[in-house]
């Protein structure tokens, strides 16, 4: 079986913000830029979720106030029906 890490998401309601400090202040570079999720290079994601994706559906709710309850850890895997 092979699960490979992908990236940590952080989840925000300020993607402006988000982006501007680890661009700006911790110098991190885009290394995929898709609109309202950017990939930064070295692993960290930065996600500004959207009321019709099913996470939020399935979250019911686009942010968490609490901090702590808005990163993800992404995986992946070739045969996901091996890794369930």
């Amino acid at each position: 079986m092979n699960i490979k890490f992908n990236s940590s998401v952080i989840i925000t309601k300020n993607l402006i913000l988000l982006k501007n400090f680890y661009t700006q202040t911790l110098n991190l570079e885009i290394e995929f830029d898709f609109g309202n999720c950017i990939a930064l290079k070295g692993g960290i994601s930065i996600w500004e979720l959207k009321e019709d994706y099913s996470i939020s559906k399935n979250l019911g709710r686009l942010f968490s106030e609490n901090g702590n309850n808005n990163l993800e850890l992404c995986f992946e895997t070739d045969n996901l029906d091996e890794v369930i």
